[in-house]
C-alpha cells in the first residue's frame, strides 16, 4: 500500500516512528534505573572482592550461619537416640556431621556444580527419623533404668539405634541415585511444580516446630531477644552505617563509614547474646545447669577428644 492509499502523510509516518523510539527510550531508561537501585543495595558484587580482613569476618559469619542449622540436627535426635545430656558421645556426633559437612562441600565445589555453599544435613530426613525412633520397640527406657546402666550398655543403647537409622538412609540414598542417574527426575519434573515443592518443604519445617519451641523455651527471654536483634539488625539498620578505621598503604589510617548492620547481622546477634549469657553465668542469676548458661555444656568438652577422625561403620 502507499502512504497516500493508507490516509498518512510521511509526517504522520515520522511522528509515529520517533513516538516508538522514545516509548524503547523511556522503558530502557526505566530499567537501567530499577538496575541502579538493585545495585544500590548489593554491598559486594559477585566479581567483588571484600578487603581480607572483612573476609575473615564474613567467613566466621557464614560458619556461624551454617553450624546452628548442622548442630540443630544431632541435637534434636540425641534424645530420641537415648543419650543422656553431658554424653561424650554428643560430641562425636556433632564432629561428625561438621567432618562430613567439609568434605561433601569439598567435593561439590571441586567436581561437582561448585556452587558457593556450604553442603550440610538436611532437615529432610529428621521427620521421618524421629517417626522410627518413635516405634514401639525404639522407645527409651526409663530414666532411672537408664542411670542404672553401665557406660558399655547405655553405648549400645543409643548405637543400635544408630545403627537402625544409619541402614534406613543409606537405603533411601539409593533410591536417589536411581532417580538421578537413570533419569527419572526429569520426567518427575514434568508433573512436580515449584507449586508443589514449597507446601512440602514448609510442612517439613512446621513439622519440627514443636522441636525448635522446646529448645526456646527453656528461656524465652534469651531466645526472644537472639530473635528481635537478628531481625532488627538485619531488616531495620540495614542502611545505618558505623564509622571504623581502615588502613591503606600509601595513605594510612583514615575513617571510613559501612553497612555494618547488613554486613554482619548474624555475628553480632551472637556475640551479643553470648556476652549476655556469660555475664548471666559470671553472676550466677540462673543455676547452674541452666541452658542459658554458657557453662552448661563444658563436661562435653572436657570428655571430648581434642583430635577425632570419624570413619564409615564407626557405630558398628
Amino acid at each position: 500500500f502507499k502512504v497516500e492509499e493508507l490516509g498518512l502523510s510521511t509526517i504522520d509516518l515520522i511522528e509515529g516512528e520517533l513516538n516508538g523510539h522514545q516509548e524503547k527510550q523511556t522503558k530502557l531508561q526505566f530499567k537501567v534505573e530499577e538496575a541502579k537501585k538493585f545495585e544500590a543495595t548489593i554491598t559486594y558484587g559477585i566479581d567483588d572482592v571484600p578487603s581480607w580482613y572483612l573476609c575473615i569476618f564474613m567467613a566466621l559469619q557464614h560458619y556461624l550461619t551454617m553450624i546452628g542449622a548442622i548442630v540443630s540436627i544431632p541435637f534434636i535426635l540425641t534424645p530420641a537416640l537415648c543419650m543422656k545430656e553431658d554424653d561424650p558421645a554428643r560430641g562425636h556426633i556433632i564432629s561428625t556431621m561438621i567432618f562430613v559437612t567439609g568434605i561433601v562441600t569439598f567435593f561439590q565445589v571441586t567436581f561437582g556444580c561448585r556452587l558457593p555453599i556450604v553442603q550440610g544435613g538436611t532437615i529432610s530426613f529428621l521427620v521421618p527419623t524421629l517417626a522410627i525412633l518413635s516405634l514401639p520397640q525404639w522407645q527409651c527406657p526409663a530414666p532411672d533404668v537408664l542411670d542404672a546402666m553401665s557406660a558399655a550398655n547405655r553405648t549400645e543403647v543409643w548405637q543400635v539405634r544408630m545403627r537402625e537409622l544409619s541402614g534406613a538412609i543409606a537405603v533411601s540414598s539409593l533410591v536417589q541415585v536411581f532417580i538421578g542417574y537413570f533419569g527419572v527426575m526429569g520426567i518427575l519434573l514434568k508433573y512436580v511444580t515449584p507449586l508443589t515443592i514449597v507446601p512440602t518443604v514448609s510442612l517439613v519445617g512446621l513439622s519440627l516446630f514443636e522441636n525448635a519451641a522446646e529448645a526456646a523455651s527453656k528461656h524465652w527471654a534469651i531466645s526472644g531477644s537472639t530473635i528481635l536483634l537478628l531481625t532488627v539488625f538485619s531488616q531495620c539498620l540495614t542502611e545505618v552505617k558505623v564509622p571504623g578505621i581502615n588502613y591503606k598503604r600509601g595513605q594510612g589510617f583514615r575513617i571510613i563509614w559501612f553497612n555494618l548492620f547488613k554486613l554482619f547481622p548474624v555475628l553480632l546477634t551472637i556475640v551479643i547474646m553470648w556476652g549476655v549469657c556469660g555475664i548471666i553465668t559470671l553472676k550466677d542469676v540462673l543455676p547452674r545447669g541452666h541452658p542459658a548458661r554458657t557453662d552448661v555444656k563444658l563436661k562435653i568438652l572436657e570428655d571430648s577428644d581434642w583430635f577425632r577422625i570419624p570413619y564409615p561403620g564407626q557405630w558398628g
